[in-house]
């Protein structure tokens, strides 16, 4: 493994090497393998890394390997120790660690079943890394002495790593802009990198293909909710005069200085995400209607009536704004006088825009439509039904198996029923929308007031 000379750990420089799987899987706990900054996507399933680990074993000039290079940063600490991180080949460093943790078998390929090794030939199917070195201990040793060429770089700064993972180390245009401002490392990027995926919000839970989510049409696929979670934050930020959210906008609000160490909307945004939970969880099939930018909208609108102090009922306020938006998409018998070529309505257009204009029509319409659908029940309804009974409340903590869903710490003898989110915002005391707690932590979420 390389190792910073003496006279080197205050300077910055890059360079290369060869760095066996042995070597990493030796320090492996000195090594973080999957920095959220250069996460492009979720990490790989057991399928796709069983796939790749046949590279490992394409022993031949016309199979090369298929991981040409590797790039750790390292960064040495006031203390003297030193930190490394895998900047590039998160998921094919991990792959190959992972199979020599015994996390999975290798799969039914000729260049496992038919592995050639100094004149032998071995069937490595279906075998893990420990039955590899108890019965051929030659092939396990081949295999830990299997190298990686690597790029080290040394010293460098946050902004240069981001620099580097977007310019350098990946081509810049095969990263969405999202992908870019993910590799930046601030407050906000931590925050819309936890919401959207690394502690993903439950409106946000995944498909069986795990990419699209299940309760909104929205997919995680290249960063596809972050960069609806950064617009949302980019339209709280700079509000209702200046709400357009192209590429430059959201930069400029991933540069401010100002969410470095702090980002000043996280409660107000997951505040909203959990009224829109609680209303798409009563209108399943609302689902195809809930795209990036029109659930983007709803968790502005949802905002901007928290902010009026007006208390929304969640099931009623969401088929409300599903109507309006439906209603807007249709093109009217004025829009067709007046555009008779277009094929879309008025709203439809402003709705396929980012740029401030469009955005503030956009949600201008929606707002009056809603106001013309309302019957004002969608406003200031609460449960009749205040608080959990003794048996939903132990049904919720079986489900949590007797895990304090506010702590993350074990249950008491006495727990007691949280709501998803504010009883008086409208929150159902049902199961499937609360959980256990606690008391003193149901206590600290409600601020003074059990929720």
């Amino acid at each position: 493994m390389f190792k910073i000379a003496k006279e080197l750990l205050s300077t910055t420089f890059a360079t290369r090497t060869d760095i066996t799987l042995g070597e990493l899987l030796f320090n492996k706990l000195i090594i973080d393998f999957s920095p959220e900054e250069y996460q492009r996507f979720f990490r790989a399933s057991v399928r796709w890394q069983r796939a790749l680990m046949v590279s490992f074993f394409t022993n031949s000039p016309d199979e090369p390997i298929l991981i040409p290079e590797i790039a750790l940063r390292y960064q040495v600490k006031d203390d003297g120790s030193v930190h490394i991180e895998v900047m590039d080949g998160c998921q094919r460093t991990t792959t190959a660690i992972n199979f020599m943790l015994g996390l999975f078998v290798l799969p039914n390929k000729p260049a496992i079943s038919g592995f050639e090794l100094d004149g032998k030939v071995y069937n490595l199917v279906g075998m893990s890394f420990k039955d590899i070195k108890i019965k051929y201990p030659d092939v396990a040793t081949w295999l830990e002495n299997r190298t990686i060429h690597c790029q080290i770089y040394v010293n460098i700064s946050d902004a240069h790593a981001a620099h580097v993972f977007v310019n350098v180390l990946n081509n810049s245009n095969a990263l969405t802009d999202q992908e870019k401002r993910n590799a930046t490392r601030s407050f906000l990027a931590r925050f819309v990198r936890k919401i959207s995926r690394t502690q993903s919000h439950d409106l946000f839970e995944l498909e069986a293909n795990e990419v699209d989510c299940k309760k909104v049409k929205v997919s995680h696929k290249k960063m596809g909710v972050d960069q609806m979670i950064a617009e949302l934050a980019t339209m709280m930020v700079f509000g209702p005069h200046d709400l357009g959210t192209t590429s430059s906008k959201v930069d400029k609000l991933y540069e401010d200085e100002r969410f470095i160490k702090k980002f000043g909307y996280t409660t107000a945004i997951e505040k909203t995400l959990k009224i829109a939970l609680s209303g798409i969880d009563r209108n399943h099939a609302l689902k195809e209607t809930f795209t990036p930018k029109v659930l983007r909208n709803y968790l502005y609108i949802v905002n901007e009536m928290d902010k009026m102090n007006y208390r929304v009922n969640a099931d009623k306020f969401m088929a409300l704004y599903g109507m309006a938006h439906s209603k807007l998409k249709l093109i009217t018998a004025a829009e067709k006088k007046a555009h008779p070529t277009f094929t879309k309505s008025d709203y439809a257009i402003h709705m396929s825009n980012n740029v401030h204009k469009d955005n503030k029509a956009a949600l201008d319409m929606l707002m009056i439509k809603m106001m013309e659908l309302s019957d004002g029940t969608e406003f200031g309804s609460v449960d009749p039904k205040r608080f959990y009974t003794k048996e939903e409340v132990a049904i919720m903590a079986t489900v949590q198996n007797n895990i304090c869903l506010r702590c993350d710490k074990e249950l008491g003898d006495d727990p007691v029923g949280a709501h998803g989110y504010s009883w008086t915002q409208g929150s159902l005391t049902i199961t499937g929308e609360g959980y256990a707690a606690h008391k003193y932590c149901n206590w600290e979420e409600g601020k003074g007031v059990a929720a």
